[in-house]
C-alpha cells in the first residue's frame, strides 16, 4: 500500500511543482508559459474516468493523473473533485489498487465540502469507512463506521440505503448488519417511481445490476427462494438484452445453491464475491 498523504498535501505538493517548474540553468525559476487550463484537465480527466466506468478500466490510472493534475491548479472545484474521488473509489473497489487506499476518504471528505448539497457522497463515504473497519478487524471502528452509514442511509433513503447495503451485506451473519441490507433494500424497491436514480435514465443497466445485488442480499442471509426470484428478474429485465453482463448473472443464478451454502457456512475465507464487489462494482451496472 502506498503512503498515506492526505489530500490537501498531495494538491499543494503537485500546485507548487505546476507553479514552479523545472529549475533553469542558473538554478532559478523558469517561465514556464501559462498554467495548465484546469478545466480542460478536468474535462479530460472525467472523460477518461467515465471511459473506465464503461468498461475501459484500463484508462483509470489515466484518469485519476489527469483529475489529479486539474485538481492542481483549482483543488477546490465541486465536480473535478467529486470525479476525484470517484475515480479514487473505483480503482480500489474493481481494481483493488490499494495504493489509493490513503487517498480515498480524504477525498470523499473534500468532495462533500466543495458539494454541500450532494448527498450521496456521505454514502459513498459510508461504505469505505465500513470496509476499511471491517479490514482491520476493529470493533469499536466498526460500530462507529455502521452507526454512520445508517445515517447516511438516512440523509437519502432511495440513494443511500442501496450503498448501505453494498457495505453490510458481507459483513459476519450474527450481526444484525446482513439482515439490515435485505431490509433496507425493501424499503426502496419503489424507487423508481420516485427518482431517475433508480432507473436506467443516467446509468444504463442501473435496473439490472440492483437486481442482482438484491438477490445476493437474499442469498447472503440464507434464502434462497427470494434470491432465486431477484436474480431471475435481473436476467429476464428488458435491459437485459443489452447487458453485458447478463451472462455472469445467469451464471450467478446457476449456482445459486453453491452460492447460498458458501455464503452461510461457518468458513468466511470461501463467501463469494458480490456482484456490487470486485470486477463488477461499477461496470456492472454502468457498462453500456
Amino acid at each position: 500500500m502506498r503512503r498515506r498523504l492526505r489530500l490537501s498535501a498531495l494538491l499543494a505538493l503537485l500546485a507548487l511543482t505546476a507553479c514552479e517548474g523545472p529549475p533553469t540553468a542558473d538554478g532559478g525559476p523558469s517561465d514556464a508559459g501559462p498554467p495548465p487550463d484546469a478545466e480542460a484537465l478536468l474535462a479530460e480527466g472525467e472523460a477518461l474516468f467515465f471511459r473506465a466506468l464503461a468498461g475501459e478500466t484500463d484508462q483509470r490510472r489515466a484518469a485519476i493523473r489527469t483529475l489529479e493534475r486539474g485538481l492542481a491548479v483549482a483543488p477546490d472545484h465541486p465536480r473535478g473533485s467529486l470525479m476525484y474521488a470517484m475515480a479514487l473509489l473505483s480503482a480500489i473497489a474493481e481494481d483493488q489498487d490499494f495504493r489509493y487506499a490513503g487517498d480515498v476518504e480524504p477525498a470523499l471528505l473534500h468532495a462533500m465540502e466543495v458539494n454541500p448539497d450532494d448527498r450521496r457522497i456521505v454514502g459513498w463515504l459510508g461504505t469505505v469507512r465500513v470496509a476499511m473497519a471491517s479490514a482491520f478487524g476493529d470493533p469499536a471502528r466498526l460500530d462507529a463506521a455502521t452507526a454512520f452509514m445508517i445515517d447516511a442511509a438516512d440523509a437519502w433513503p432511495d440513494f443511500n440505503n442501496f450503498s448501505l447495503a453494498i457495505a453490510f451485506l458481507p459483513l459476519p451473519l450474527d450481526t444484525p448488519y446482513p439482515q439490515m441490507a435485505v431490509d433496507r433494500l425493501l424499503a426502496i424497491q419503489d424507487c423508481a417511481e420516485r427518482t431517475d436514480v433508480c432507473r436506467n435514465d443516467n446509468v444504463p443497466h442501473n435496473v439490472e445490476g440492483s437486481l442482482v445485488t438484491f438477490g445476493d442480499a437474499y442469498a447472503r442471509i440464507g434464502d434462497v427462494d427470494e434470491a432465486r426470484r431477484y436474480y431471475t428478474l435481473a436476467v429476464e429485465s428488458p435491459g437485459a438484452a443489452t447487458w453485458p453482463y447478463r451472462a455472469d448473472a445467469q451464471a450467478v443464478l446457476d449456482g445459486l445453491d453453491d452460492r447460498v451454502a458458501r455464503w452461510t457456512n461457518a468458513d468466511p475465507a470461501d463467501d463469494p464475491t458480490p456482484f456490487s464487489a470486485g470486477a463488477t462494482s461499477c461496470v456492472g451496472c454502468h457498462a453500456p
